[in-house]
């Protein structure tokens, strides 16, 4: 699951939120909690942009 959370992420430019990326798996249909997606999300958005 977070390898695909990481994938939508990357492919955003690293700047969508967890409700963006749920959305994209929701639309590929990929059952995930919102609250679950953040979790696993929130250590994507703590890397530094390089």
């Amino acid at each position: 699951m977070t390898g695909r959370i990481r994938q939508v992420y990357d492919e955003s430019g690293g700047i969508s939120g967890s409700p963006r990326v749920h959305a994209v798996l929701k639309r590929e249909d990929v059952h995930v909690g919102r609250t679950t997606m953040t979790c696993h999300s929130r250590p994507l958005a703590s890397q530094p942009v390089t």
